[in-house]
């Protein structure tokens, strides 16, 4: 509300033990934080993404070789990137591990005066996981159907001047408790004792009560005001529904990585600093090839195996019947000469 900038990094779900079960049990998390961001035209989604476009673990020798795919672990592409954005330009992939997709209200963004970007999202063949959630990957497939599948957006970026939450709602009152009224020396309606007129003991009481004590008596009288802001100042809120990018495993301790640069680069623009996350994402290491689709690997396939051959043999007839034509015409012009001496 004064114009400053949030980054939240928030699970959709809290992982628990139950003291019967062998396996791990997720349950929805309520931060309190869901119905503001709700209020702000932005929901997390009770759900996990999975992404065939992942993590792919190599299995030791001992235990059959291969590879396995790990789908909670997806790898975001190039094109999923949001390149509009200054400090995203030069990041050519991240890694994110239980992540859960976002969904936007577009109609509540426009009735705030809200400005939204997708920061990143997963690729095309990606699904979501939201009954009996397990991350065993022996017990992971993909969906049969591929109308399963689409990309979901993981990260948000809102700008703007937010609405408050609180603004058209009554203020709540707080009771006063007795720990409150041995506070202030006040007491209670209920507690307070009643005393004969001519009491001696009141009025010496009253006497020799000082000056301080005689003002702190008039404290009921006191009234307080609070003035809710309804709109605040411009300011910017960073939304990824999972805190695992931040641990240890996910960055490397040079801070040298995609997944470490996108970090400091969030945390600059935030700060006003997009021109110092634009000059550090320069210096990236990972330039990975563009991905091609499998149509397009296979005609590259078969043009280097039987295209290049016969593009050979074209050029070869291509020569002979260059060369053919201009023996004929030498031939047609030694003939034109003997007819006409």
């Amino acid at each position: 509300m004064q114009g400053k900038s949030l980054a939240l990094f928030l699970d959709a779900f809290e992982e628990t033990m139950p003291p019967d079960k062998d396996e791990p049990v997720y349950v929805p998390r309520n931060t309190g934080l869901e119905k503001l961001l709700e209020h702000y035209g932005i929901r997390i989604k009770k759900s996990y993404v999975m992404d065939e476009n992942c993590y792919v673990q190599r299995l030791p020798q001992e235990s059959g070789g291969g590879q396995r795919h790990i789908y909670f672990v997806p790898f975001i592409k190039n094109q999923f990137i949001n390149k509009d954005l200054g400090f995203m330009q030069n990041i050519k992939r991240l890694v994110v591990s239980k992540i859960s997709p976002l969904e936007l209200d577009t109609k509540s963004i426009h009735e705030n005066g809200l400005r939204a970007y997708k920061v990143f999202a997963s690729s095309e063949k990606s699904w979501e996981m939201s009954e009996r959630i397990n991350f065993n990957p022996i017990s992971i497939w993909p969906p049969q159907s591929s109308d399963e599948q689409k990309s979901l957006p993981l990260a948000y970026l809102l700008e703007g001047e937010f609405p408050s939450y609180f603004a058209g709602k009554p203020m709540p009152e707080k009771e006063l408790r007795d720990s409150d009224s041995k506070k202030t020396g006040r007491k209670k309606p209920a507690d307070k004792e009643a005393k004969e007129p001519g009491d001696s003991d009141s009025e010496k009481t009253r006497q020799k009560e000082p000056a301080d004590k005689k003002a702190d008596a008039d404290l009921s009288k006191i009234e307080s005001s609070v003035q809710i802001l309804s709109r605040g100042k411009p300011g910017k809120i960073f939304l990824i529904a999972s805190w695992e990018i931040l641990k240890d495993y996910m960055l490397d301790e040079k801070l040298i990585s995609s997944n470490a640069t996108f970090i400091l680069n969030i945390l600059d623009y935030l700060n006003n600093r997009e021109e110092i996350a634009i000059m550090r994402s320069k210096v990236q290491l990972f330039n990975p090839l563009y991905d091609t689709r499998a149509g397009t690997k296979t005609f590259v396939k078969f043009f280097n195996i039987a295209g290049l051959p016969v593009l050979v043999v074209l050029f070869g007839l291509l020569v002979w019947f260059r060369r053919h034509s201009r023996k004929k015409r030498i031939q047609i012009m030694f003939q034109n000469k003997e007819d006409h001496p």
